[in-house]
């Protein structure tokens, strides 16, 4: 009998956990499992999902407010440039502009609170959250709510 050589060896392993996982091709390997989210990624998330549009309105607000550009021109160079790009174009202070748009997203999770989009709790984890992220980074809580 033919001694296996280490490829054919891979070769079998791979093909033994196709059929032992169910994979549809024997080559496929079972993906990793990704990390959990952490309680505050989770919650800016749910800050991203419930308050999109207002999201995309305040940072084209608070970067036509600091550049001195027109609402219409900031959003229409939004839609095709990435935020951090747009910052340093405007040459605007990062740090500057989280805080301004952290402050833009406190008072809209609080109108959402007021108009029962959120409950109180909701509210709460939302703006320890948006405190956190941006306590992180100068781009922390504007990047995390895209």
């Amino acid at each position: 009998m033919k001694k296996a050589t280490p490829l054919s060896t891979l070769f079998a392993a791979l093909l033994t956990s196709a059929v032992l996982t169910g994979s549809a091709w024997a080559g496929t390997l079972p993906a990793a499992s990704p990390a959990a989210p952490s309680p505050q990624q989770t919650v800016l998330a749910e800050v991203g999902r419930t308050f999109h549009g207002e999201v995309l309105q305040n940072q084209a607000a608070v970067l036509a407010e600091m550049s001195g550009k027109p609402l219409d021109v900031v959003q229409n160079e939004l839609a095709h440039r990435p935020l951090v790009q747009l910052i340093r174009n405007y040459e605007l202070n990062p740090r500057n502009v989280a805080t301004r748009f952290q402050a833009r997203m406190i008072e809209t999770v609080m109108k959402g609170l007021q108009d029962r989009r959120v409950s109180k709790a909701e509210a709460e984890a939302m703006y320890t959250a948006l405190q956190q992220a941006q306590a992180q980074s100068p781009y922390g809580l504007l990047l995390k709510l895209i």
